[in-house]
């Protein structure tokens, strides 16, 4: 274990953290697609009184952002729990780390 933190190839699950940095990533990226809404939505209704059109394209434009701020991370959990315990062998030499594990 010492030779490979010496070597930076000890590896460290961490599948809670991994959850929640990407929760926060969904969660960030929602709070991205509402700015946008409200500024095309407030932009649209400023724009409104001198260019009609214009205005009035940027208002129905701003929907999309809205349905993304309000759908994103509603989509069904995958069930991995199955595959959970399938794991096959190491294979001989150094293998890249495996999917939710930290180098230290």
């Amino acid at each position: 274990m010492t030779t490979q933190l010496e070597q930076g190839r000890l590896t460290v699950k961490t599948p809670a953290i991994d959850r929640q940095l990407r929760a926060l990533q969904r969660t960030a990226t929602r709070v991205v697609s509402a700015v946008i809404f409200a500024g095309l939505l407030i932009g649209g209704a400023v724009l409104h009184a001198t260019e009609p059109t214009m205005g009035v394209w940027l208002m129905g434009g701003s929907a999309l952002p809205l349905l993304h701020a309000l759908l994103a991370g509603r989509r069904p959990r995958r069930h991995g729990a199955r595959l959970r315990g399938r794991r096959s062998p190491p294979s001989a030499g150094a293998s890249p780390p495996a999917a939710g594990s930290r180098r230290l």
